[in-house]
């Protein structure tokens, strides 16, 4: 291989290198849950935590701004009924090149709901779903979704 044509595949390599940490990757937030004790026909506590990275935050439900796409928690059997979901108030940022702020959640969110459970006793499997829009400071990264399934065993 001659001198030049090294030259120009170290630097097209070189290039590749150095372009490759300006495609930063969406790092999904930590979600966990929390259930209360389980009653046939009863109401059934649960609080699900969100953990955003840091740098990275989803918007407030509801959202400040039509366009943004909010977290949004919902239960996606029909066997069980989603009664309430508490979005806590998140908090005022602006964006890198915009004149508006947004409310956002970042860090550690706790989300409490209740979900109405069958008269049946059995176990049964709650499977949740958590709708989200993760953004940094300057970026937005497309809408997502976490799923998580909840066991719990009603008496």
């Amino acid at each position: 291989m001659g001198s030049v044509m090294k030259k120009k595949l170290i630097f097209g390599l070189g290039a590749l290198v150095l372009a490759t940490p300006a495609v930063a990757q969406e790092i999904p937030p930590q979600v966990s849950v929390k259930v209360s004790a389980a009653s046939a026909g009863k109401p059934l506590a649960v609080t699900v935590t969100i953990q955003f990275e840091e740098g990275l935050h989803g918007y407030q439900n509801p959202p400040s701004d039509p366009f943004e796409n909010p977290v949004k928690i919902s239960v996606t059997d029909k066997r069980f009924k989603l009664l309430k979901v508490t979005y806590p108030k998140g908090v005022s940022m602006t964006q890198e090149g915009s004149t508006k702020s947004s409310l956002v959640y970042m860090g550690k969110v706790d989300f409490p709901l209740q979900i109405q459970l069958p008269k049946k006793p059995s176990k049964y499997t709650i499977p949740l779903n958590i709708a989200y829009q993760q953004c940094s400071d300057r970026t937005c990264y497309p809408p997502s979704s976490a799923s998580v399934k909840v066991q719990v065993t009603i008496k």
